[in-house]
């Protein structure tokens, strides 16, 4: 008999959640920004609704690193999992937070993902190997755990990276996990 599965959606935001501190870009700038938080957080929070999954807003006085912070937390029987994302500009979207591993990502495209170990070279092949296959890297975030440990790698390409190709790079020395991504 299977495990009944856990689902947890955090949002958390700074309170309130665009503080009218000055700011040199002019509060047209500012209006804009809560307004596309205010209008991604009610998709997020219908589409939760939607599927049956529990949402928790946390809203916070303390400062952090970004004025807006949405954190997505599954737990399952192989243990608890969690990514985070903020708002960049006007609404841009961006990956912050990995299974605990800082990165900065825009998520957009045809994009390969790769959990690795930290060690030197990697970078090379995985660049040698998507230029062997005429993949363009389109952009390129690195994050990791601690030097010589976990490593995530999001990168972007021009085109869609087929399943040979990420059997290929699952083969590459110190691969853990490797999977195509599409947005």
């Amino acid at each position: 008999m299977a495990a009944a599965r856990s689902k947890r959606i955090s949002v958390v935001a700074s309170s309130p959640p665009f503080s009218h501190r000055p700011t040199t870009s002019g509060p047209s700038i500012f209006a804009n920004r809560e307004q596309s938080w205010l209008a991604f957080n009610r998709r997020v929070l219908a589409l939760a609704k939607e599927r049956g999954i529990e949402v928790r807003e946390v809203k916070t006085e303390k400062e952090g690193d970004y004025h807006t912070l949405i954190r997505v937390s599954v737990k399952t029987d192989a243990g608890e999992r969690s990514v985070a994302g903020t708002l960049f500009s006007n609404a841009e979207p961006r990956l912050v937070e990995l299974f605990g591993i800082k990165v900065e990502a825009e998520l957009a495209g045809h994009m390969l993902y790769v959990v690795n170990e930290d060690a030197p070279g990697f970078i090379g092949r995985i660049g040698t190997l998507l230029g062997e296959n005429a993949l363009n890297i389109g952009t390129f975030n690195l994050g990791r755990r601690e030097a010589g440990g976990e490593a995530v790698l999001l990168l972007s390409v021009d085109s869609k990276v087929g399943p040979e190709l990420v059997e290929q790079v699952r083969k590459l020395p110190g691969v853990k996990r490797a999977m195509a991504l599409a947005f």
